[in-house]
């Protein structure tokens, strides 16, 4: 199947016909990618001959490519989960951190590519299933990259170093929240006083007095898996892949210390993941109270900053690359205040550019050694921005100062 084909085939389908925003997205970076013109897929190009802005557009100030970017990648991994793949079909991928598509050509070898989620001990609920689900089919499909020759990556490769040299699988290590749940008529009645249609979001519905709400409340533990730590999964998961490195996806409460002494790890998430929390105790940054990032070297708080609707728009991560003193194991850390800071930070080790605009005029003993990153992001229309770093420490250690 030639690339125009299943193109034509991805556009018809459920998961695109809908969208005529994602629909042209898709067929502008795939025409100019088969055409060569791999200069014409920046942002800006984008921005002005798919979605009509001026030339003026300013991508700090306007996320729509950005945010299209983010909802053609999900309407792809829909797309590929729903329908099995066709023999001799062509596969066409949006990696994050570029606007170049990726055409994934069959081979008749067999490519192996070892996930392996541990068997659930109870019955999930839907959106905890949903959310793995993701995960699992994005490195699946990330993994079929594989089939082309490495990229040019020396500071990915630099970054994972230690983590591909180990013998066992990495670990991936997202974890759950605890969620309530209402019935469904307390729910109607909490429904109700929103706006009608309200975008995806955080809300605060008012409680008035006198409210008498009917029980019981369903209380998930370690259910719900925020959309920020899935796409930072699926993207580090692919990464690995594509460096020929095999990872494991290991969530919430089935993560143990024994595990973490055995293998490299990637723990994804602060506030929900009590493994980064105890990692980062001793280091420069810290996460406290549920609400900040604390330095310890200048005494500054690093928070959210929401707009007068409660919606953020600015977020901040730690990206975290230690040898832990407790499990003597490789470990990263990507985390941030929210769930839109722990994305970017995933989107922060996975990208040649980020890793190298941050790391060249580093110390070298950053290779086989430790730091931390803070960085800053903007978040708009619930997608965060590009993560820009503020402070990169190559000795994080607090007792080592």
């Amino acid at each position: 199947m030639h690339v125009e084909t299943a193109l034509e085939r991805i556009l018809a389908s459920r998961s695109f016909r809908s969208s005529q925003r994602c629909s042209a997205f898709l067929r502008f970076v795939v025409t100019h990618a088969l055409n060569g013109q791999q200069e014409h897929l920046k942002e800006r190009t984008i921005a002005t001959e798919v979605f009509g802005r001026a030339a003026t557009y300013d991508p700090g100030e306007d996320a729509i490519v950005r945010v299209k970017a983010n909802e053609v990648r999900k309407r792809l991994a829909q797309y590929y989960q729903e329908n099995a793949a066709v023999e001799g079909s062509v596969r066409i991928d949006l990696p994050t951190g570029t606007y170049v598509p990726r055409f994934v050509f069959p081979e008749p070898a067999e490519l192996s590519v070892y996930v392996d989620v541990l068997r659930e001990r109870r019955q999930a609920p839907l959106w905890s299933r949903a959310a793995l689900a993701v995960v699992l089919v994005g490195v699946l499909v990330a993994g079929f990259s594989l089939l082309r020759p490495a990229a040019r990556t020396p500071y990915l490769k630099e970054f994972w170093g230690p983590a591909l040299e180990a013998r066992s699988p990495v670990l991936l290590c997202p974890f759950g929240s605890n969620l309530y749940w209402p019935d469904p008529a307390t729910r109607e009645a909490l429904s109700s006083r929103l706006p009608g249609n309200p975008p995806r979001g955080r809300y605060s519905i008012p409680i008035e007095p006198g409210d008498r709400f009917q029980g019981p409340f369903s209380y998930w533990v370690d259910s719900y898996v925020h959309l920020g730590d899935v796409v930072a999964a699926v993207n580090i998961g692919g990464v690995l892949s594509e460096l020929g490195k095999a990872s494991q996806v290991r969530t919430g409460q089935e993560i143990s210390f024994g595990e973490l002494r055995k293998s490299p790890a990637v723990l994804i998430g602060a506030f929900n993941n009590r493994w980064s929390l105890q990692a980062m105790r001793d280091l420069r940054f810290t996460f406290e109270d549920y609400t900040y990032i604390q330095d310890h070297s200048t005494g500054k708080q690093y928070r959210t900053t929401r707009d007068a609707n409660g919606h953020a728009v600015e977020d901040y991560a730690v990206v975290t690359r230690i040898r832990d003193r407790a499990s003597g194991q490789f470990l990263v850390i990507v985390a941030g205040l929210l769930h839109f800071g722990t994305q970017a930070a995933g989107e922060f080790v996975t990208s040649e550019e980020h890793l190298s605009h941050a790391l060249r005029e580093a110390s070298s003993d950053w290779k086989q050694g430790e730091f931390q990153a803070l960085l800053r992001m903007k978040v708009v229309s619930e997608t965060p921005g590009r993560p820009a770093l503020v402070i990169l420490d190559p000795k994080p250690h607090r007792t080592s100062r």
